[in-house]
């Protein structure tokens, strides 16, 4: 792909032989195969740079990413330089704790491909956004597709190509780069993959563990997580990770997916072409959930949302792309204490405390025709 920025990448260059080798890194990465598949390629890439994580980070909500606590355990290992991969820093304020470890001395090279924060730019901190490196038509192209492009110019990483993949069917990159994606699942079908629906992507081999490590998420807990990423990053091919995931038993996520999947008409209220279905399960499920039945159904917007203690997590999705899903989040929260929202025009998210839940919905059904997206 074209790179529209190269001052930009050189950049990347230099920040990157600038990295020395007593330097004590941090890794933060996402929950969802796109986080995960992006961290595992950073650690393959920094390893063959001679260089190693010290401290790795992720959070089940997401915006806890960068607590307190994990702002002491920062500090407690004297961390000087945090990679981040798919972590949205506006979407779930976390810019203020951006800045603050910035003053503490912190270095930063952020990859993302959500919300684009010209201030992430600066003498101490990289951002590599796709729409600042490939252009605004590449605006969607996710977090393991920009590390992986952007780092395999340094070092090696093709024989990682798979985790690309698996990270690109994760966060539905099919619908703009079907042609990449064909090209790289045929090397592990053994043959050219039957694709004739979006669905069948998730059918395939790197579309399975994709699927597997959303489902996994839904278990709710940091250390589910950090043991799915140990899975991920320690595995050196398909097979061993296949074989390393092969152990975690996922069998009544899937079966509840597939239920609230098949009862969504039956179990949502529907206003005008949206669907809210809430979910109520000890899984956090709404992700999926929402991403499998909005490709079912195409053409109108689903708002799945789930309870989580005192907040309500929302996933809204449009796979048609005709409603802008990441205003309306951003939007509907405004506002709202103790809320963030955001994402990408076709997938989205929020959270907000329970009692907002009635003005959030309101706020969403008079924001709709505003995000409408022009022809």
């Amino acid at each position: 792909m074209d790179i529209k920025n190269p001052e930009r990448v050189q950049r990347l260059k230099e920040m990157l032989a600038g990295i020395g080798k007593e330097s004590k890194l941090c890794l933060v990465y996402d929950i969802d195969a796109d986080g995960m598949s992006s961290g595992a390629l950073i650690k393959h890439a920094f390893e063959k740079l001679g260089l190693g994580f010290k401290l790795e980070l992720t959070d089940i909500t997401r915006k806890a990413v960068f607590s307190e606590e994990n702002q002491q355990k920062i500090r407690d290992a004297q961390i000087d330089f945090i990679v981040s991969t798919d972590v949205a820093f506006p979407g779930f304020n976390l810019l203020g704790a951006y800045n603050s470890l910035l003053r503490q001395g912190v270095r930063f090279l952020v990859f993302d491909h959500h919300e684009y924060e010209p201030s992430m730019q600066g003498e101490n901190s990289l951002l590599i956004h796709p729409v600042d490196i490939f252009g605004k038509e590449h605006s969607s192209a996710c977090a393991s597709k920009l590390v992986y492009d952007l780092l395999s110019r340094f070092v090696p990483l093709s024989e990682y190509e798979w985790l690309k993949a698996i990270g690109m069917i994760g966060d539905m990159n099919f619908l703009d780069y079907s042609g990449e994606l064909k090209s790289i699942i045929g090397k592990y079908e053994g043959k050219e993959p039957q694709i004739r629906s979006n669905d069948d992507y998730f059918k395939t081999r790197l579309g399975r563990i994709s699927d597997l490590v959303n489902s996994a998420k839904a278990i709710g807990n940091n250390e589910s997580l950090s043991e799915m990423f140990r899975a991920y990053s320690g595995a050196a091919t398909v097979e061993d990770l296949e074989k390393k995931l092969g152990k975690m038993d996922v069998t009544e996520i899937n079966k509840q997916i597939d239920g609230y999947v098949a009862g969504f008409e039956v179990l949502s209220e529907k206003e005008g072409d949206i669907y809210f279905l809430e979910i109520k399960s000890g899984f956090y499920i709404g992700s999926p959930v929402s991403s499998i039945i909005s490709q079912v159904k195409a053409g109108h917007t689903f708002i799945v949302y789930q309870r989580k203690g005192d907040f309500m997590i929302v996933n809204s999705r449009r796979q048609d792309r005709q409603y802008n899903m990441n205003d309306l989040m951003s939007l509907s929260v405004k506002g709202l204490r103790d809320s963030n929202g955001g994402g990408h025009l076709p997938a989205a998210g929020a959270t907000i405390r329970v009692e907002d839940w009635g003005v959030f919905k309101q706020c969403l059904l008079e924001n709709y025709a505003k995000v409408k997206v022009s022809a």
